[in-house]
């Protein structure tokens, strides 16, 4: 709960977001955004940053040789199994 109301302009609007169980479709085009580091171990960035990844099936991402189990109904999985483009820094 906010302590107070949002003022809603061209930049700050509201969001969609889904049920919380929702399931996405595998291989669902989707977008990330962050300020995070741009590599492992790097300096955080100031510029807000953006990238495209697509949804991987929760059973694909639970392999041991990918994240091992650790993926909850309530988390989405996304990214590519190749890496490079991701939200994990």
């Amino acid at each position: 709960q906010l302590s107070s109301p949002v003022e809603f302009t061209n930049d700050i609007r509201m969001v969609c977001l889904p049920e919380e169980f929702y399931v996405f479709p595998h291989n669902t085009t989707c977008f990330v955004t962050g300020w995070g580091a741009s590599r492992n171990e790097g300096p955080s960035i100031n510029n807000l940053r953006q990238a495209e990844v697509k949804i991987i099936d929760t059973n694909i991402c639970n392999r041991a040789e990918v994240y091992n189990g650790v993926i909850t109904p309530g988390m989405v999985c996304a990214g590519y199994l190749e890496g490079e483009i991701d939200a994990c820094q």
